[in-house]
């Protein structure tokens, strides 16, 4: 019985190393996704220096369509592209920062995690997660929304991921906040509902899940950083 138990706890040791298998220095590919099969994963965990000391550590999770056709390359390659931009951007102002305040003690991070969260009707819809600190009293977080045609590739205008119009949808959104504020007074800066009238539908971060459209307000927006990005569930 003992041998027997030994023996299914190394299977399963086993199983669970062969699940994730390293490709490079700083980096590990996971099988795709066993929900969907669509996707794997890709990440990157790195340390940038500058004149001997840690200025910056990022970690992403990047998105990798599994089945090889145009359309996937397209989003494929989008997000990669995407990857380097937020990496770059992120180690210009280290850069910056720490040649102008060389005695600061911290470093920034960036952590920015791309996960598949739709896979119907045509579309592919991912959500990001990026957390990211370049000094100050915290963290800044950012939901990102991505939403793409799975026969060309192309990225799907805000107008187009629902049956509703521009002015349906806003309506919605705007019913949802007020609703809220109405129970939660002091949730909301005093003029949220007002930017959430003002706002362009093309300017809003969108993100399909489970048969629904979650439309985001980043920190700040509608309100303060300690409330956390603002997100609201649309029934498609």
């Amino acid at each position: 019985m003992v041998k027997k138990t030994k023996f299914l706890s190394l299977i399963l040791f086993m199983c669970l190393f062969l699940n994730v298998i390293c490709v490079g220095n700083n980096m590990f590919e996971i099988k795709a996704d066993a929900k969907s099969q669509a996707v794997k994963y890709v990440t990157t965990n790195k340390e940038y220096k500058m004149n001997g000391r840690t200025i910056l550590r990022v970690k992403f999770q990047r998105p990798v369509l599994v089945v090889k056709n145009k359309a996937n390359k397209k989003i494929n390659n989008y997000f990669k592209k995407l990857c380097a931009k937020h990496k770059n951007s992120a180690l210009k102002y280290a850069k910056q920062f720490f040649g102008e305040y060389s005695s600061s003690i911290m470093f920034h991070s960036l952590d920015d995690k791309i996960t598949l969260t739709y896979n119907k009707n045509g579309i592919y819809s991912f959500k990001e997660y990026k957390g990211e600190f370049a000094g100050g009293a915290h963290d800044l977080t950012t939901i990102g929304g991505y939403s793409f045609s799975k026969k060309t590739g192309n990225k799907i205008s805000n107008s187009k991921l629902t049956k509703y119009s521009d002015k349906e949808l806003k309506a919605k959104i705007y019913r949802k906040v007020e609703r809220i504020n109405t129970k939660e007074p002091y949730r909301f800066y005093s003029g949220a509902l007002e930017t959430v009238k003002k706002k362009p539908i093309k300017d809003y971060t969108f993100y399909l899940k489970n048969n629904h459209l979650y439309a985001v307000f980043q920190c700040y927006e509608i309100a303060a950083w300690a409330s956390g990005p603002q997100i609201f569930k649309i029934k498609l």
